[in-house]
């Protein structure tokens, strides 16, 4: 979009004058070398943002941090557009398992977007975002567990909420937990049959390489364990682990006053 009014001026200026069409004559005019040549690279800073948005576009936008009283840390970059994307980021992964069984944050990363103490379901969830135009996503890695949203603007608000409830506010119920028992087995039968056997040898690599230290603690969860990680289990391991000193709450998209307003609302209890 950006350029897009200046090129249809060029374009206009080399039609012929004298026809209503741009045939041949008026493609040769604009392959001339007297037609300008923009280099579309470089950002035109007078493009006016499009309907429904009110930032112009910044290519210097800085990421803005701020650090609430209760140690939760709130960063920021503001952009030209339509769509934001917030996440929770967490200190902790695989790698801080060495005091609970292995394969919490495996359980994790399934459980994620189900029932909280406001969303009595995932199909709730899945209702509120597709009101806003937004998905969702988890990931975890052996150092981090994120959760994320991308959604229309104007719904920053209901995911800033939707964020805390399912961090902070999870139900963990036992049809959920049941569930993800089963999605695990059958996620690490199908690894085991697969012929890409990527996944497999990165967990191998790690155990021997750094067999004396937690880097080198299995990211998939052992078949052994998939059994003994109940509710009570993950409940342990996120009080832990989802302290407000341990997380940071980051955003792409809005004004940063606006996320930090919105992070005392619903991260601060």
């Amino acid at each position: 979009m950006v350029g897009r009014h200046k090129i249809s001026h060029l374009f206009y200026n080399n039609c012929t004058k004298s026809s209503n069409i741009c045939g041949i004559r008026s493609y040769k005019n604009l392959s001339s070398s007297s037609t300008p040549n923009t280099n579309l690279r470089i950002p035109l800073f007078e493009t006016q943002a499009s309907s429904g948005t009110k930032a112009k576009f910044n290519p210097h936008t800085k990421t803005q941090v701020t650090k609430l009283p209760n140690g939760l840390t709130v960063a920021s970059e503001d952009h030209w557009g339509q769509f934001a994307t917030l996440g929770v980021l967490v200190n902790s992964g695989s790698r801080n398992e060495a005091a609970f069984a292995s394969g919490v944050n495996h359980f994790l990363e399934k459980l994620a977007f189900n029932s909280t103490e406001k969303f009595e379901s995932k199909e709730q969830i899945f209702q509120m975002l597709e009101k806003h135009g937004g998905i969702c996503d988890c990931q975890t890695t052996r150092d981090t567990m994120i959760h994320a949203v991308s959604l229309q603007k104007e719904g920053l608000e209901a995911a800033t909420e939707l964020l805390s409830q399912v961090v902070l506010h999870p139900k963990f119920s036992a049809e959920e937990v049941a569930m993800t028992q089963q999605i695990v087995a059958f996620e690490l039968e199908n690894l085991h049959m697969s012929p890409n056997k990527e996944l497999q040898m990165m967990e191998l690599i790690h155990a021997a390489a750094y067999k004396d230290n937690t880097v080198g603690l299995p990211k998939l969860c052992p078949p052994d364990n998939i059994m003994s990680l109940d509710r009570d289990l993950l409940f342990t391991y996120l009080k832990h682990q989802c302290t407000p000193d341990n997380m940071v709450l980051a955003g792409s998209g809005m004004d940063h006053s606006e996320l930090v307003d919105l992070a005392n609302k619903y991260f601060i209890e």
